[in-house]
């Protein structure tokens, strides 16, 4: 909602993680106790966001962000098979979920030195670092990289 998103005197931006949707309905707390508190925001998004609350129907503090035509909660079922899905089809993937996109985010962080273990478990939400390194941040070393770029390449060389 618009109440979880701030900007703070030194101009960065956050939301504060207090509550949850579930099945359309508002809960008043968070997932876990971990979970709760403030996640970063991008600058450029944050910017964007301010922007979008000008023109949006719906910019009272107790409005969602990105709320569904009736200005209510979006259905997580809904978004996955109206948004999700799409993209999934325009990237070549076969499926593209919340889960894939924290894990992709929580790899290339790590991976591409973007940040530390602990930037990415305070930015994913997890009470401990292993938890982040465990189940989200997968190894793929540089020379597996190289392969596939080196196997694309040879076979899409006769196309171009």
């Amino acid at each position: 909602r618009w109440q979880s998103f701030e900007q703070f005197p030194t101009g960065r931006f956050a939301l504060r993680v207090s509550e949850t949707v579930y099945k359309g309905k508002v809960r008043g707390w968070a997932k876990t106790e971990s979970s709760e508190g403030y996640v970063p925001v991008p600058d450029r998004l944050g910017a964007e966001l301010q922007r979008w609350r000008q023109i949006s129907p719906w910019p009272a503090n107790e409005d969602f962000i990105f709320p569904n035509c009736q200005g209510g909660a979006l259905s997580y079922e809904n978004f996955s098979k109206r948004v999700l899905a799409l993209i999934a089809i325009k990237l070549g993937l076969p499926k593209l979920t919340f889960q894939m996109l924290r894990r992709s985010y929580a790899t290339r962080a790590v991976a591409e030195q973007k940040g530390s273990l602990k930037d990415v478990q305070a930015q994913l939400r997890h009470s401990r670092p292993d938890t982040t390194l465990q189940n989200y941040v997968k190894d793929v070393p540089e020379s597996v990289f190289a392969s596939v770029n080196r196997m694309y390449d040879s076979i899409c060389a006769p196309l171009i």
